[in-house]
């Protein structure tokens, strides 16, 4: 004898409405919670979608004013070099989570040029903040951005 005249499958019918209730609210609490954190940071990402990509490099910058310049470097490399150029990028071996990040960026804004990791002679080398750097043979200076920051172009073609 069953308490209340719960059958089998009342309680199969009781157990899958109960889990999708539960379900139900744990989606709906999520979605709160997901639009409650949109909303605590609308202003910024108002700001991200309708601002230029000039002025969110700019602001980049602010974060990390030693490699500022870098995004304007970078804008005129892509003026400069002709698509599917091969593409070396130097940059310093310490701090190398910060140097990585530019390293991915510098593939994203510049991206037909090849950045192929072979072995074969590039047609250009971008060296930014290396002072060490040994200019390999065959290149010469295409532009010079600062003592530390300078194009190489590969001149034995």
């Amino acid at each position: 004898m069953n308490p209340k005249g719960l059958t089998s499958g009342n309680l199969q019918t009781l157990s899958r409405n109960l889990f999708f209730g539960c379900l139900g609210i744990w989606i709906i609490g999520w979605v709160l919670l997901t639009a409650r954190a949109i909303h605590l940071n609308k202003d910024y990402y108002r700001w991200g979608l309708h601002s230029s990509l000039e002025s969110l490099r700019a602001s980049h910058a602010i974060y990390d004013p030693a490699s500022s310049d870098f995004y304007r470097i970078l804008k005129i490399c892509d003026q400069m070099l002709p698509l599917g150029a091969e593409l070396q990028l130097v940059l310093p071996a310490e701090q190398q989570h910060k140097f990585e990040f530019l390293r991915e960026k510098a593939r994203y804004f510049l991206y037909p040029r090849n950045y192929g990791d072979n072995t074969i002679r590039k047609d250009y080398i971008l060296v930014y903040q290396v002072d060490d750097f040994y200019r390999p043979e065959g290149y010469e200076a295409l532009v010079t951005f600062a003592p530390d920051k300078y194009l190489l172009t590969n001149r034995t073609f």
